[in-house]
C-alpha cells in the first residue's frame, strides 16, 4: 500500500464498532499493531475514531 492509499482509507469514516472493539482488544492486551501500519490496525482505528470526533467538535463549535 502507498503512501498516498494509506491517506486515503485514514480519511474514510470509522466504523464505531469495529473501534469499539479495537479499545477492547487493546484493554484486554491484544491490540492489533502492524509495520508498516495499516488503516484498519487497532491503534489506528482509534486514531481515526478520535480524529473524527475532534472533526466534529470543532464543526459544531464554529456554528455555535
Amino acid at each position: 500500500m502507498t503512501q498516498e492509499e494509506f491517506n486515503e482509507l485514514y480519511k474514510e469514516p470509522v466504523d464505531l464498532f469495529e473501534a469499539q472493539a479495537a479499545l477492547n482488544r487493546f484493554i484486554n492486551g491484544k491490540g492489533v499493531l502492524r509495520i508498516p501500519a495499516r488503516p484498519d490496525d487497532d491503534d489506528m482505528l482509534i486514531s481515526r475514531a478520535l480524529s473524527e470526533l475532534k472533526k466534529l467538535r470543532n464543526s459544531t463549535i464554529q456554528e455555535e
